[in-house]
């Protein structure tokens, strides 16, 4: 089986990664094993990889569609409100809301899903993050960089 993987997790794929097929038509899922990743790049920005089954005989038919989840290594992300997220600089920020009050965070935003972003970088568990007019907070002290001309 082929698949192309996209994404900043793609230089994580690698021979013998275990995984799964899915067939669009249902049916019973198919046990993979990854068994080479293509190299160079696509045109796309997208990494082939070739996929065989870990079962002696294939659940799918030749030309079969569906979606290959292959299992990576075990991570910890922080989810906050994607409204949290403040582009400023070509870098991503969230205000943190703490005893000493509130003040800015650099992180690093990973994939969103329904209004929530998962954070790789930068928040720990626990860490209360602003969301009601963060961007607002984040520039109100703007104006203070500027003199106003003569």
């Amino acid at each position: 089986m082929r698949a192309v993987f996209y994404g900043k997790d793609i230089v994580a794929l690698h021979s013998g990664m275990a995984g799964v097929f899915r067939s669009a038509t249902g049916g019973k899922p198919t046990p993979v094993t990854l068994r080479k990743v293509i190299k160079p790049l696509r045109l796309d920005g997208g990494r082939g990889v070739v996929c065989i089954p870990t079962n002696a005989r294939p659940e799918w038919f030749n030309g079969a569609v569906g979606t290959l989840q292959l299992d990576g290594p075990k991570r910890n992300w922080a989810a906050v409100p994607t409204d949290a997220l403040i582009l400023d600089g070509g870098r991503w920020w969230v205000l943190i809301e703490d005893a000493k009050g509130i003040h800015r965070q650099a992180v690093e935003p990973g994939p969103s899903v329904d209004h929530i972003t998962l954070i790789g970088k930068g928040l720990k568990a626990g860490q209360q993050v602003v969301v009601t007019g963060a961007y607002l907070r984040f520039h109100r002290d703007f104006a203070d960089h500027y003199q106003p001309p003569d």
